[in-house]
């Protein structure tokens, strides 16, 4: 009777064999409920970003609205004097004061760009912030010296003019100024002072953000001003059909390949998107281009893989699935609001 109950404990316990079996069916199961935990994270982010570009897309239509502006730009200049931004900007009355080593580096150093041109760049932007904030931008400034400055970003002066580009310009106009927690605050909405409320005088006319931005996302550059990252905490880039003196449906007008707004991203040049041209097989200008979006603009996404695609290498256009966009590309999982898809997939 002993020897019986032995042999059924024997029997009844595991051996080392089919406990190395348990553990590695254990493991696989949970290797795959890993899989599948990762996949839902990240088709969770994409949809967010699929999302956020809408509400982006939502933003910038109240914005163009409040401001009576068709687009907003993909540049923008600032300078944090008036006297200094009129004279730059061509302004005879100040010609006296003109100095072409005050223009932003951007397009002090661009060969490109004639003289005239530089300071049409200029007049540009001011011309805009007159339009936003009304005749009386810093209209009470003390044009007899620099004394009257605006605190543009993180409540400090800028000491040198700013060229804002395609990862920043267009958050600075949907956002304001931002606070030293970095978050945008919006504009005061006094057209004499911009950035803030003056002593004794209301803002009439305050000016809030138009979008809810996650503070948690803005990426402030060395230049004080923010960019605003997608959920995988990369810049939205941002491009205009028709500003800045851009034509992408013809041209870019009168200034050749150095258009405005394209900025530089982990040593990568992310630039607006083309797809088809009309001509030969190798485009020779840019008026044989089509922008994507041609009377709107662009919102582009990098994508998981945080890598902006490429798309004018050499003058070529963007084209799902081919070049940087092929199944497993740098470019294939990048998102867009001229798209319904991954730019690798052709649209839905």
């Amino acid at each position: 009777m002993s020897q019986l109950l032995k042999s059924r404990s024997r029997n009844s316990a595991f051996t080392l064999v089919e406990l190395l079996i348990v553990i590695a069916i254990i493991g696989i199961l949970a290797s795959l409920a890993t899989v599948g935990v990762m996949k839902a994270l990240e088709k969770g982010k994409m949809v967010a970003a699929r999302t956020e570009i809408s509400q982006l897309e939502a933003a910038i239509a109240a914005a163009k609205q409040k401001y009576g502006l068709d687009q907003l730009p993909q540049s923008l200049v600032l300078y944090d004097n008036i006297l200094q931004w009129e004279a730059q900007s061509g302004n005879a009355a100040f010609s006296t004061i003109f100095d072409p080593t005050k223009f932003p580096l951007q397009i002090r150093d661009n060969s490109t760009f004639t003289l005239d041109q530089k300071k049409l760049i200029v007049a540009d932007s001011l011309n805009l912030m007159k339009k936003i904030f009304g005749r009386d931008f810093l209209k009470d400034a003390d044009l007899s010296s620099n004394t009257k400055r605006v605190k543009w970003a993180a409540n400090a002066f800028i000491d040198t003019p700013v060229f804002l580009t395609s990862d920043q310009a267009v958050w600075f106009l949907l956002g304001g100024v931002l606070d030293t927690t970095g978050k945008f605050s919006g504009f005061p909405g006094y057209a004499k002072e911009p950035t803030k409320t003056l002593s004794g005088i209301d803002a009439t006319k305050p000016i809030l953000p138009f979008l809810d931005f996650d503070a948690a996302r803005m990426k402030i550059g060395t230049n004080g001003f923010a960019a605003y990252c997608d959920p995988y905490n990369t810049p939205y880039a941002y491009f205009s059909s028709k500003y800045n003196y851009c034509d992408y449906s013809n041209n870019i007008t009168g200034f050749g390949m150095g258009y405005l707004g394209r900025f530089t991203f982990e040593g990568q040049i992310v630039r607006p998107f083309f797809n088809t041209y009309t001509g030969g097989n190798i485009p020779t200008n840019w008026s044989q281009f089509k922008f994507l979006n041609p009377r709107s603009f662009q919102i582009i996404s990098a994508g998981p893989d945080k890598i902006f695609g490429t798309n004018d290498t050499g003058l070529l256009p963007y084209v799902p699935n081919s070049g940087s966009y092929i199944i497993g590309g740098v470019g294939y999982d990048d998102l867009a609001n001229f798209s319904s898809t991954q730019l690798g997939k052709k649209d839905e």
